[in-house]
């Protein structure tokens, strides 16, 4: 079911962040189905239980639900939960249970899902912890799927400021990811919320370390597990 622009604008009045509200009109003005397709090339169909973890405004939580039997949608911001909910509804959309908390520790037993999905969302957390928490919840023969961050996309958001609103400005944005990446990996320490920049070949070794097996890395939207999949269009400019 495809949401009017009536029904879009109005969720977005929930919203008092002027970035939220023009973020939750971007990610629901793009057709679902591209949203499906990106799912299916990843595998993530037919699986009785997935999390969709960093769920945001649920727009991926809408296509995981159409694609699999149950899906568990746990976001941090009760505003942008609410507008997920909300969605869900208008859609007529059963199968998502919407949580408020945190992914660097899901309450939930060792083992539950089949499948978890984190789309641009584990960089704003100890990623290291959340990739522990995901290898605890996630069933021993279970598919994780998620993406982040490199130096370039900081770099672009610097030199072209994409997406800048009344309250966020992208340079400001990405100054402040580059020092806080800088504590963390030279002392540990993080500020809690902001971006933490997670090069690919430390990503790659520390999923080797927790346990994680059969690894792939690639750019967004090129990452195609089945055959013949089709070509995707990333959302984002390549890092």
């Amino acid at each position: 079911m495809a949401l009017s622009n009536n029904f879009i604008y109005e969720t977005a009045k929930i919203f008092s962040s002027a970035r939220d509200r023009e973020f939750f009109l971007r990610v629901y003005q793009v057709p679902e189905d591209i949203y499906i397709r990106r799912l299916c090339n990843i595998n993530f169909t037919g699986r009785f239980y997935v999390l969709d973890a960093g769920c945001g405004f649920g727009q991926w939580s809408m296509a995981l639900a159409r694609l699999n039997k149950q899906v568990y949608s746990i976001e941090l911001d009760i505003n942008r939960l609410r507008g997920a909910i909300n969605v869900a509804k208008k859609k007529n959309i059963e199968n998502i249970e919407f949580v408020l908390g945190d992914i660097e520790d899901i309450n939930v037993p060792a083992e539950t899902f089949d499948a978890i999905f984190c789309y641009s969302t584990i960089y704003y957390t100890d990623f290291r912890k959340t990739l522990k928490e995901f290898h605890r919840v996630l069933k021993p023969d279970g598919k994780l799927y998620f993406s982040t961050n490199g130096l370039g996309w900081y770099i672009y958001n610097i030199i072209e400021r994409p997406y800048q609103s009344r309250d966020f400005d992208p340079r400001r944005m990405a100054i402040e990811a580059i020092k806080n990446s800088l504590e963390f990996y030279n002392n540990g320490n993080a500020i809690l919320g902001g971006s933490i920049i997670m090069p690919r070949d430390i990503v790659v070794q520390i999923l080797s370390l927790i346990g994680f097996s059969d690894i792939i890395a690639d750019g967004e939207a090129r990452i195609v597990v089945i055959p013949r999949g089709e070509p995707c269009v990333s959302f984002f400019k390549e890092s």
